[in-house]
């Protein structure tokens, strides 16, 4: 599909490594059958050593099962830890998360000791479909991890230091974006309706993917191109408005109805009813929709409990808590009636997010003359009929919204299929603008006083922004900028130093230096550890800094110019 024809690898394998949830795809060479397993939930047991005791539903089950909070204590217990990556400000590759107590571990130990175990367990998988006479080498299995398309830089260089670190080869690991997976497995579907008929999509249509997950609501806006191509409309966005901010607003509504201390205590010390309660509420949360006058859910324990501590009625309770008409008790005094009303209220938050980034990219790809037709859902939230509902609403008549099939396995499907396809199938656009940090001769002209130094008794400008590439630009993969300098060391001290380098973006188009005050919002990228030649620096170098676009991230090289060769170099990421 577009390209140059690419021998396919004997296994692709995929993992879907969400929020919530976590699932693999995997398929062979010449046979078209993805291979699923099912999704389990991303919870993660570890013994006191920090050793993995389990993962997915054994973790749940295990953590369930400990009879004393001492257990529970000296045990890790993590779930939801991948928001991590969206939310964290720390910028060191090496922050820490805390458990389900408040303990804290390296995220990096944490998320390699996942990506191990999902790997290990892929390829027993790969092994008992023996689909070759002779077994694949777990060196020839290609992997694609996907990751959110509004991550940062150093999000998506976190997770591959994570899976390289559990032993992924870092040349057989692809990091692909989640709405451009889903993309491919909606595409794949041939699913758009013309003149009531499903026909393949065309050339020159234009659609938003909305990947609507478990914690982050990602969405890209696409043109299809000839022979299966596509290109990036704009700037990804998206929000942590997925399926988790659902599950937090009905945490929330329990706090009001019974207060904070009732509901600790009710997880404490009843926490196997807790679980189920939650799990209750998953299940009506995926079938809820606007026609659904209410639903039913056990609050029997918490009832209880609030009124053995308070000494107060239901109808006082109800009073209080200003839901008097939006929930009622039903006869059996343990099940509450909710009403259609706060269920709306429960998904309000999402529901807003999700409109609003979609709008967001309606109206800019309007102001490029490149208008939308179409809706592509994705992700577990999709499933969800009143998200599918409030969407067909508020764009009827406007835009087609198409459903993909098992949403929730569109991603990780839709990134097996994204391994069987050139690497240049998608040309994007530059989110920001990307420059390095240079050093460059003093013109009173041009350059700000504040910035002269001296650097080898010549007046020089500090913290220049070398731009290389421009916001909104397109990028190809494999494409290459550079930057060509010259290095003069006049101290030996100095010849077998580490040099330094630097990796700016902007959101502006024309920043002149790297700094983050308004005229240039400026903020560093990537640190950039350049090691000495062998026998040392030379007293005067050539040199090229490249960059050089690769899938969804860079690579950043440094050549010496009178020998080709390229340097060893150290990236690290800073997270913004």
């Amino acid at each position: 599909m577009g390209g140059k024809t690419t021998k396919e690898p004997p296994v692709i394998a995929a993992i879907d490594f969400g929020t919530t949830f976590t699932g693999y795809a995997f398929k062979f060479a010449s046979n078209d059958t993805i291979y699923t397993d099912v999704r389990v939930p991303t919870c993660v047991l570890l013994r006191p050593d920090k050793t993995l005791r389990a993962f997915g539903n054994y973790a749940v089950e295990e953590y369930e099962k400990m009879l004393s909070l001492e257990d529970q204590k000296s045990h890790f217990y993590f779930r939801n830890f991948k928001m991590l990556l969206y939310k964290t400000e720390s910028r060191d590759v090496n922050a820490t998360i805390a458990d389900a107590k408040g303990k804290d571990m390296e995220a990096l130990e944490v998320f390699k000791i996942v990506l191990e175990h999902i790997q290990n367990k892929i390829l027993q998988d790969i092994k008992t479909k023996k689909y070759f006479d002779k077994p694949v080498p777990d060196k020839e299995v290609q992997w694609i991890i996907t990751v959110p398309a509004i991550w940062s830089d150093f999000s998506r260089n976190f997770m591959r230091k994570a899976a390289e670190s559990a032993g992924f080869i870092p040349g057989k690991t692809r990091l692909v974006l989640e709405p451009e997976a889903a993309s491919a497995f909606v595409r794949r579907q041939n699913t758009v309706i013309k003149r009531n008929a499903c026909v393949p999509f065309e050339k020159g249509h234009r659609y938003i993917i909305a990947d609507l997950g478990g914690g982050t609501i990602d969405i890209c806006a696409h043109e299809i191109l000839d022979n299966g191509r596509v290109t990036e409309l704009c700037r990804p966005c998206g929000d942590y408005g997925g399926g988790t901010v659902v599950d937090q607003e009905f945490s929330n509504f329990l706090v009001k109805m019974y207060g904070g201390e009732v509901v600790e205590k009710f997880k404490t010390d009843d926490r196997l009813t807790f679980v189920d309660l939650l799990r209750d509420f998953e299940n009506i949360k995926s079938m809820f929709s606007n026609s659904t006058q209410m639903v039913v859910i056990n609050l029997g324990g918490l009832t209880k409990l609030y009124q053995d501590r308070e000494k107060e009625s239901t109808s006082e309770m109800l009073e209080r808590s200003l839901y008097g008409k939006k929930v009622n008790l039903h006869d059996n005094k343990t099940h509450w009636y909710l009403s259609n009303e706060i269920m709306k209220e429960f998904f309000e938050k999402s529901r807003s997010a999700i409109f609003k980034n979609m709008k967001e990219i309606v109206e800019e790809c309007k102001k490029q003359d490149k208008p939308i037709q179409s809706i592509m859902l994705a992700g577990g939230l999709s499933e969800s009929p009143y998200i599918q509902e409030c969407i067909r609403q508020e764009f009827e008549g406007k835009l087609q919204v198409i459903c993909a099939d098992e949403g929730r396995l569109s991603v990780v499907k839709g990134a097996v299929i994204l391994g069987c396809m050139p690497r240049d199938h998608i040309t994007r656009k530059a989110p920001y603008t990307y420059g390095f940090y240079q050093i460059r001769p003093f013109d009173s002209k041009r350059h700000d006083k504040a910035l002269c130094i001296t650097h080898n008794k010549v007046k020089q400008c500090d913290k220049l922004f070398y731009k290389l590439i421009e916001k909104g630009q397109t990028m190809h993969h494999n494409e290459s900028f550079a930057v060509e300098g010259e290095i003069t060391i006049q101290d030996d001290n100095l010849k077998t130093k580490i040099r330094h380098m630097s990796l700016w973006r902007s959101s502006l188009t024309d920043p002149k230096y790297c700094l983050p005050n308004k005229e240039n919002q400026a903020q560093i990228v990537a640190k950039i550890d350049i090691a000495p030649p062998e026998g040392g620096w030379p007293r005067t170098l050539e040199h090229v800094q490249r960059l050089i676009v690769d899938d969804n991230e860079f690579v950043i090289k440094f050549v010496n110019k009178n020998t080709n060769k390229e340097l060893n170099t150290t990236v690290t990421y800073v997270n913004n």
